[in-house]
């Protein structure tokens, strides 16, 4: 049998932490850039380094 360590976080309510993190774009004037959409553009930065 095989047992996998867990290498995520947990929260101090002992649910599971994120595995990721949002960053918004910003523009030159430091202003969120929005999508056609109305979504704003983002940027996904891993917390966990085996994603």
């Amino acid at each position: 049998m095989k047992v996998k360590p867990i290498m995520r976080s947990l929260n101090e309510d002992k649910t599971w932490g994120a595995k990721l993190k949002k960053e918004y774009i910003l523009d030159e004037n430091g202003e969120k850039v929005k999508l056609k959409n109305g979504n704003y553009k983002i940027r996904k930065i891993n917390i966990v380094d085996w994603n």
